[in-house]
């Protein structure tokens, strides 16, 4: 019996590349295993691309965000900033995945990723860094999450599961989570 997959949350895209990722490769037709040839520019729909944050990239000065006592940003800069925050989480060269928790992240790595916001957005308050960092753990915690809901399947073959990875995430780191995720202490936790 082949392998089904039971659809979880996900959108139609990406459950159809997941089905199309465990669909036998017809070696006749397709001899070297490359993928099959893109369709034309005019058959294909346009997707918007990843946020890249257009307006805080090519600003020339940092952005003001005026903080309450609690360390939240309190103005309407505050998107953009939570919005920047997820932004550098995701970034697999500033943060890998392969942490187990975010607790363990060395502090020059959260020191670094704080300066980084910090150069963008001007913001100022006793309690900034704190509100800051938690932002940053929250968002990282969340995007594993999503990266093991949407594609970590743990009754498919783990060549498979391999493969099956979001472009922007290492394709090495991708592999070091699916096989902590196979693990009886990660099993424990999910």
């Amino acid at each position: 019996m082949p392998f089904t997959i039971a659809p979880k949350r996900r959108g139609r895209k990406k459950l159809k590349r997941v089905q199309e990722a465990l669909q036998p490769m017809d070696v006749e037709a397709n001899p070297l295993g490359h993928p099959d040839p893109a369709p034309s520019s005019s058959t294909a729909l346009k997707r918007r691309g990843p946020n890249k944050l257009k307006r805080v990239q090519e600003a020339t000065r940092p952005l003001n965000v005026e903080a309450n006592p609690l360390g939240q940003p309190c103005n309407d800069e505050e998107c953009p900033l939570a919005r920047f925050i997820g932004l550098l989480v995701r970034d697999p060269n500033l943060l890998p995945i392969t942490v187990k928790d975010w607790r363990k992240v060395p502090m020059e790595w959260k020191t670094m990723l704080f300066e980084t916001v910090r150069a963008k957005f001007n913001i100022e308050g006793p309690k900034v860094k704190k509100w800051v960092l938690t932002k940053m753990g929250t968002l990282w915690r969340g995007w594993r999450n999503e990266l093991k809901d949407t594609f970590f399947y743990p009754e498919m073959p783990l060549h498979k599961q391999y493969e099956l990875h979001d472009y922007p995430v290492d394709l090495t780191q991708w592999r070091h989570y699916v096989d902590y995720l196979h693990t009886s202490k990660a099993k424990v936790c999910m």
